[in-house]
């Protein structure tokens, strides 16, 4: 199984930039996934912070209850990603969740989606544990300190919902109702052994290491399948580890098809575009660039990806050039040094701001992602037209938290921006009304959580019976047809549909608005159609 991101046209590869583990609820609920977000890749092969990133998906570990998760091999240049049991570059995300202690109020938990989680800590230690903290955001989970400092996460609106962490390592998981409950060993070493089903009392996934302690070898118990990973000398000199590393040159998948990577660095140091906090060029900085290769099998032709040797940030791949803004990582910004980036720096293990420009050769605007983490503001560029999105989101911690508060759009360089929906929550962060740029305004109505009803300048644009019956008798129909009962109701442009049904059928009603008159269809369920209570065809 080889599922890899795809970039279009003759960009970098990786099939697929989801990782499939649809087992819980939107991040903005307070729930950890593991699940590799698009977001963590927002523009070509780069990731939010400017560093090229691209993932290997190899197996779907089934869950349980009918979910899964697929397990992925990536691929970074950030400096951070200390050489570890898949060589210089490679590792297995899944494995790298860890917790760290911020302060003496608040911890911080790095999932396995390599999401941050912050949780900030209760008066009061919940029974049994020495320390409780609560998810900033929403509070829907929490994080209890035992004795003897293992750390167990757990939602509060989602059962046997838990995460057990020993050693700044996962230990056992299990990701809600009937879902099988999941431990993982570990060797001395930190390096990820096996992965064992204690509900079914089976194991899942055995994980081999070659004479360098690198992974070999990776067997899938259930269905006989393995994985091969095979190393070579990277042939760089990385300027944060000082010396020379093996790293991943070959993966065989299960289904016997594999991929070959070389390494190498440019002869010349070349010219890197530093973006100002506006978005404008700002200067050039002369950098040693590193370049990766990737390879098929059977195929002569093969994609790259190149970046600064000193910071590990993005250049260029097979698909276009990039320029980057990242002052707290890059050491070539002009804000490098200043104060409030220094502090930042220093308190953060991701950047506050970022700017991303990837320019195609095909397309006649660069494609732009921009995002800063103080205002909670996002821009993105379309490639094709050049008209840029602003979307801003709430910030603050509690139930409506990086909910979207209003999108914006703007061709080129227009100083305005121009509204396209304002949107409002309820303090349990449901949506309950917007208002777009014609001034329509749509009320949401929701019956147990559910959303049931829609108002469009107050007529009924959406009903759904199913979640809140309505059991009105429609007086306009013929008694003949006995009490009937709303569906569902709908309503595009002129034209406002509404299902109704009696104890043997169902019937459609169709209300046609002109400027001249209403028009009101019955239509059975043999096509044939009343107009008011004349017979008329069927177009």
């Amino acid at each position: 199984m080889n599922k890899s991101r795809q970039i279009p046209c003759i960009l970098f590869f990786l099939k697929s930039m989801l990782l499939g583990i649809v087992l819980l609820l939107p991040l903005y609920n307070g729930i950890a996934q593991i699940q590799h977000s698009s977001v963590q890749i927002p523009v070509g092969n780069s990731d939010t912070n400017g560093f090229a990133r691209l993932d290997k998906e190899f197996y779907k570990l089934p869950l349980g209850n009918g979910k899964s998760v697929d397990l992925f091999f990536m691929f970074s240049t950030d400096p951070r990603m200390e050489p570890s049991y898949m060589g210089m570059y490679w590792t297995i995300p899944f494995f790298n969740s860890k917790i760290i202690k911020l302060s003496a109020k608040t911890y911080r938990w790095v999932a396995p989606n390599l999401r941050n989680y912050t949780f900030n800590k209760l008066p009061n230690p919940e029974r049994g544990f020495k320390e409780t903290y609560v998810l900033n955001t929403t509070g829907q989970l929490k994080l209890n300190v035992s004795r003897d400092g293992s750390i167990h996460i757990v939602n509060t609106k989602i059962p046997n919902y838990k995460f057990l962490i020993k050693d700044n390592r996962i230990s056992t998981f299990c990701v809600g109702k009937n879902a099988d409950i999941f431990k993982i060993i570990y060797d001395t070493s930190n390096r990820p052994q096996t992965i064992y089903n204690t509900t079914k009392n089976r194991l899942e996934l055995k994980f081999l290491y070659n004479e360098h302690k690198l992974l070999s070898q990776i067997t899938f118990i259930s269905v006989n399948k393995n994985v091969f990973v095979k190393y070579g000398n990277t042939n760089l000199v990385n300027t944060n580890t000082r010396g020379f590393h093996n790293a991943v040159s070959t993966i065989i998948f299960v289904d016997g098809n594999s991929e070959s990577y070389t390494y190498s660095q440019r002869t010349e140091k070349q010219d890197r575009t530093i973006l100002s906090k506006k978005g404008e060029k700002l200067s050039l900085a002369k950098v040693p660039i590193n370049r990766f290769e990737q390879k098929y099998k059977d195929s002569k032709s093969s994609q790259f990806i190149e970046w600064d040797a000193t910071t590990g940030i993005i250049t260029s791949d097979s698909g276009g050039i990039y320029s980057i803004r990242n002052p707290i990582f890059d050491q070539y910004s002009p804000d490098y040094n200043n104060s409030g980036v220094i502090a930042d720096r220093k308190r953060e293990i991701r950047t506050k701001e970022s700017r991303i420009s990837y320019k195609k050769p095909e397309n006649k605007y660069p494609e732009v992602w921009d995002y800063s983490l103080k205002t909670a503001i996002k821009i993105t560029q379309d490639p094709n037209t050049g008209e840029q999105t602003r979307t801003s989101y709430i910030g603050n911690p509690g139930n409506n938290s990086m909910k979207i508060r209003k999108i914006e759009k703007r061709i080129g360089n227009d100083d305005s921006w121009k509204l396209v929906v304002n949107k409002f929550y309820n303090t349990d962060g449901y949506l309950i009304r917007d208002v777009d740029n014609l001034g329509n305004v749509r009320e949401y109505y929701y019956n147990n959580l559910k959303k049931y009803k829609i108002i469009c300048n107050g007529d009924i644009e959406f009903y759904d019976h199913s979640i809140a019956p309505n059991t009105d008798i429609i007086s306009n129909i013929s008694t003949n047809y006995g009490k009937l009962t709303v569906i569902y109701v709908s309503q595009l442009n002129n034209v406002k549909r509404t299902i109704y049904k009696n104890e043997k059928q169902q019937y459609l009603i169709e209300i046609r608005k002109s400027s001249e008159n209403v028009v009101t269809y019955m239509i059975y369920p043999n096509n044939e159609i009343i107009k008011q209570n004349n017979i008329v065809k069927r177009k």
